[in-house]
């Protein structure tokens, strides 16, 4: 029964339900099962906000995530949302820490609105870059193969194309090779951020002498 639950709760109908009944018949060893299926109101999503947003372009954010004013609402979403945002963060550099919620306003309301709420923390670049494991091919080989290099941005995607093209390169036998990249702050984000603080602290002595 639950299946069947899932299955409409994905399609917009939060509050289906489902049920069955068993009905003997004239043979004895077959039986006659009926489900009887309370569909209730679809749901649609009415608005859609971002907490904690300052480095990505909120514009951008709204047209890349499956919940969108106006979609019937699936609560799976929130979990596919969540998983975006912070795929797109890491293409920048960042390791976000990403939640989400949706609120109904009445328990049988037709209306749901979802909030995603990010904690983008800093941005960071690669560091040292140290193979490891490559007791027959020269560092070189594997070196070429690396997309990233000290003091780029961090990215997820080139992490994973660089493991690919490890894995393709003929001339890099198979074996435990292993490439570590330490990351280490944006020293211009933490500038940033210091700039930021010292101007918080200015207006806010400011706003007491004023008192």
């Amino acid at each position: 029964m639950q299946s069947i639950r899932d299955l409409y709760r994905h399609n917009g109908y939060l509050d289906a339900d489902a049920t069955y009944s068993v009905t003997p018949t004239r043979k004895n060893n077959q039986v006659e099962v009926t489900f009887t299926i309370h569909e209730g109101p679809i749901t649609h999503l009415r608005a859609v906000q971002f907490e904690g947003v300052a480095v990505y372009p909120l514009k951008d954010l709204r047209k890349k995530v499956w919940s969108r004013p106006g979609r019937i609402f699936d609560p799976a979403f929130l979990q596919l949302d969540t998983l975006l945002i912070s795929t797109l963060y890491q293409e920048r550099g960042y390791r976000p820490h990403v939640t989400a919620a949706y609120r109904r306003g009445q328990p049988d309301s037709v209306h749901v609105d979802v909030t995603y709420s990010v904690r983008e923390g800093q941005r960071y670049r690669v560091g040292e870059v140290t193979v490891s494991g490559q007791d027959q091919v020269k560092d070189k080989l594997i070196q070429r193969e690396l997309l990233l290099k000290p003091n780029d941005v961090h990215q997820l995607s080139r992490v994973s194309r660089t493991q690919e093209r490890l894995y393709r390169d003929r001339s890099v036998p198979a074996g435990p090779h292993r490439a570590a990249a330490r990351l280490d702050p944006d020293a211009d984000e933490l500038r940033r951020a210091a700039a930021r603080a010292q101007a918080a602290l200015g207006r806010s002595f400011g706003r007491q002498q004023h008192r």
